[in-house]
């Protein structure tokens, strides 16, 4: 003779598990399957900044209730929740690239990584500065209609922001007119490049990078690396490379890779702003 369960032993089954699931101290529970013949419980663990990691069955823990019913609940090692950048505690998320060269209300799907307060909330001048480099620099269309509905709009609304901006430009003449160019220091090139690739290394690899970093891009000087060599570098690893997914292409896009070997490990990363813009980084060991 076969047993239906009632909704009384349903119910039942629902607050049992849930004691049992809440004196084990689970942050979350979901029901994954609910049936006459069972009800199942998976524990999913989240990091902390909303990001889901996912599980297979079978659960490392079942448990069966006198109504019939089965409890089962997967237990993984809960990530740890460091930066993607020192190790340190992580106390908020680095999103890569920054939000503020993307279009304001929109659902962007942005890579984030767990962050420290130094490699994340620091860096909010250096967001702000770069981001009028490059939609200034940049050709583009979106670049320009980014500028003038927003980028220019919050110049107005920091006027430490233009000061900074304004301090580091030299007179220049350009097509025969009289301007003014801005000089970007080489460490804040630097830095601005070295904190998105870290952010996708540990985005794609789930570890931080422990070499060190140098990059080359198309619009701005740098005497560190040489960027037609860099672009004959691509074009021999870009076959390896993994495209990165993202809402905006025409805005950001990129492609990485790394390569193992017994002396440490290298990365190579292309990334292209604003569909014009590209820069090419170097991991070495």
């Amino acid at each position: 003779m076969r047993l239906v369960a009632s909704p009384l032993a349903i119910l039942t089954a629902f607050i049992l598990s849930s004691a049992e699931l809440t004196k084990q101290n689970l942050r979350c529970f979901k029901t994954t399957d609910f049936n006459p013949f069972g009800v199942r419980y998976a524990r999913r663990y989240r990091d902390g900044l909303d990001n889901p990691w996912q599980h297979n069955w079978p659960p490392s823990y079942s448990q069966t209730w006198p109504c019939g019913f089965t409890l089962c609940r997967i237990s993984m090692p809960r990530p740890a929740k460091t930066c993607y950048w020192c190790g340190a505690p992580a106390i908020s998320a680095e999103h890569a690239p920054p939000r503020n060269l993307f279009p304001s209300g929109e659902e962007l799907r942005l890579v984030t990584v767990p962050s420290c307060k130094a490699h994340n909330e620091d860096f909010h001048l250096l967001d702000e500065r770069f981001r009028v480099y490059l939609q200034g620099t940049s050709n583009s269309e979106i670049a320009a209609t980014l500028f003038g509905d927003k980028t220019l709009r919050g110049l107005t609304l920091k006027p430490g922001l233009i000061n900074s901006i304004s301090a580091a430009s030299v007179p220049a003449i350009f097509e025969g007119e009289k301007t003014r160019a801005i000089s970007i220091s080489s460490a804040d090139h630097d830095a601005y490049i070295e904190k998105i690739t870290r952010a996708l290394y540990f985005h794609h690899f789930r570890e931080r990078y422990q070499g060190t970093i140098r990059g080359a891009c198309s619009h701005f000087h740098s005497d560190k690396l040489d960027f037609r060599q860099l672009i004959l570098l691509y074009h021999s690893v870009s076959p390896s490379l993994t495209v990165g997914q993202n809402a905006h292409p025409d805005i950001f896009r990129y492609e990485i890779g790394r390569a193992i070997e017994p002396g440490g490990t290298g990365m190579f990363l292309r990334a292209t702003f604003y569909g014009d813009i590209t820069v090419f980084v170097l991991g070495t060991p």
